[in-house]
This record gives C-alpha cells, structure tokens and sequence, in this order.
C-alpha cells in the first residue's frame, strides 16, 4: 500500500423501500402482483461506519450488479484503498469474485451450500472453495470474521429508523 492510502475495509449490502402506503392486506389478499418497491445497495467502512458509496435502483436489479461500480468508484477516491469486502451469498458469482481479485482485494463472501470446485474461470472463489471445506464452514467464518456484515444492517437500521421504510414520490 501507498503510505498515503489508508486501507479500508467495505460490508456492501442490500435493502429494500416500498414505494406505496395502501393497504396491505388488501392488496396482499386480492391483488396477486408481486408489490414494488426500491433497492438501496451501499458500501460501508466497517470502521468508521460511513457510507461510502450507495446506488439506487429499481427492486428486480440483483445485488451484485452493483457490486463493481460501487467497489470502483471507491477505490477511485484518492484516500483509499480497499484491503477486504465482506458481502453475502448474493455476491457469490464469478464476476464479483474476478472483480475483486483483479484489483487485488480480499473476499469475505459467504457462498452457497452448492458451490463446486469445478470452475476453472474463477480460481479465487475456488480457493475459497476448498478453504470451506478443508477448515468447515463454522472455522472459516471465525478465520474470516464474517460476523463484521452486522455494521451494514445497522446502517440500514439507522436510514430506515429516520426516513422510514415507505418511499412517498411516485416517480423513480
């Protein structure tokens, strides 16, 4: 690392805001359309607990799509360079693991019960793979301290505490 750069640490996470006040049993009972609503993805600094990058989008976008652009616009800043990034079983995918191992960061992403080691494209989530299974799940979550994703729900928390779960503009 650059002695100017400090390293950071980023939980990205997801959550989601409805868009509509109206009755919800109503609707749940005789209106069979899957409700809308708002995805907020953020990237947090598990030590200062600061938003560091966020995105917005409508609620059918997957999680990891936004991984890339927030992990980039970050490591573009001046001030930072990222060291770890903890996420959840929706950023285990090939291009979130390539992504991070491209731009030389540490990944803390639980993966599915399924994962195989059979993929060649992705030698780092491979690695990961095997370290799952040669140490067990339970000592690869004390080795990685996976626990640290908890700071991204109380973000959420803290935003949904102030501003409420229910968005009140019409217009995306």
């Amino acid at each position: 690392y650059d002695d100017d750069k400090k390293p950071i640490t980023l939980i990205v996470d997801a959550s989601g805001l409805t868009i509509t006040k109206k009755g919800d049993y109503i609707e749940q009972k005789w209106i069979r359309k899957k409700k809308e609503f708002v995805k907020l993805h953020i990237a947090v600094d598990a030590k200062s607990k600061k938003i560091m990058s966020f995105r917005i989008t409508k609620g059918n976008v997957h999680d990891s799509k936004k991984l890339g652009p927030m992990i980039r616009e970050i490591d573009k800043k001046e001030n930072y360079t990222i060291d770890k990034v903890y996420g959840d079983k929706a950023h285990d995918n090939r291009r979130s693991f390539n992504l991070l191992d491209d731009m030389n960061i540490e990944p803390v992403i639980s993966l599915r019960k399924n994962a195989s080691t059979k993929t060649r494209a992705c030698p780092l989530r491979r690695a990961e793979i095997l370290l799952i299974r040669k140490l067990g799940y339970d000592k690869w979550k004390q080795l990685k301290d996976v626990g640290k994703r908890w700071i991204a729900e109380i973000v959420f928390s803290s935003i949904k505490r102030v501003l409420g779960e229910d968005l009140l503009s019409k217009k995306f």
